[in-house]
């Protein structure tokens, strides 16, 4: 029987953060997507883990399997935006298996997490104008996109979703809470109108996590 599970967080609190992200990497291959929660008004990673499987319950909590099919899996579009421009991006350096050429030659900094444990954490935003050093101008993709850290993974612009079999769009916000319409144009009109978006409303859940890293 397969258990669901998201993290707690993020907090005003960078330790707290980073230490979250660092389990979130470890559980890099359990992870089925970033999704809007409407039963708790919340953006949150999610991830699918064998009844075996073990997970630090201090930083993460299960979730209903039926909340699941009833809440929004963020798409990403592929426009590139959150690469491209003052994308914040970072690995951690258990991440970085096979990348040893490239990664090595990046800033990087010790971080210690509230485990005790000190982790490298290397840079990737060091691009023109904050550009990832992964992300491929020309094709508006990932080089590393099977090997992309967990930070990368967990960040969509919150505007595009998926629930069931029908594409919803972020039409606005109604008391706090976001509210999705079916999506019934062309998808390049999405694209577009993700592009445009971007400027604006950045990194929806991705910035929250940077930003209390202090890594916005």
């Amino acid at each position: 029987m397969p258990k669901y599970i998201i993290p707690i967080g993020p907090k005003n609190d960078a330790m707290y953060n980073y230490t979250v992200l660092y389990h979130m990497a470890l559980l890099k291959k359990h992870y089925i997507g970033t999704y809007y929660i409407p039963s708790q008004n919340i953006y949150a990673p999610v991830f699918k883990l064998d009844s075996r499987d073990n997970y630090p319950r201090k930083y993460f909590i299960e979730i209903d399997e039926n909340i699941i099919e009833d809440s929004y899996k963020m798409i990403c579009l592929q426009c590139g935006e959150c690469c491209r421009v003052y994308s914040g991006a970072f690995m951690f350096s258990i991440e970085a298996m096979g990348l040893d050429e490239i990664i090595e030659k990046l800033p990087y900094r010790y971080y210690r997490l509230l485990d005790g444990i000190n982790v490298k954490i290397y840079s990737l935003d060091v691009g023109r104008h904050g550009r990832c050093v992964f992300f491929d101008e020309e094709k508006k993709l990932c080089k590393i996109h099977m090997m992309k850290p967990v930070i990368c993974m967990i960040t969509f612009c919150g505007l595009v979703a998926l629930r069931g079999n029908t594409i919803y769009y972020k039409y606005g916000i109604d008391k706090g809470k976001p509210v999705f319409k079916p999506w019934r144009h062309s998808i390049d009109l999405l694209k577009d109108m993700v592009k445009q978006e971007a400027k604006r409303m950045r990194r929806l859940f991705g910035y929250e996590w940077r930003k209390h890293c202090g890594m916005h």
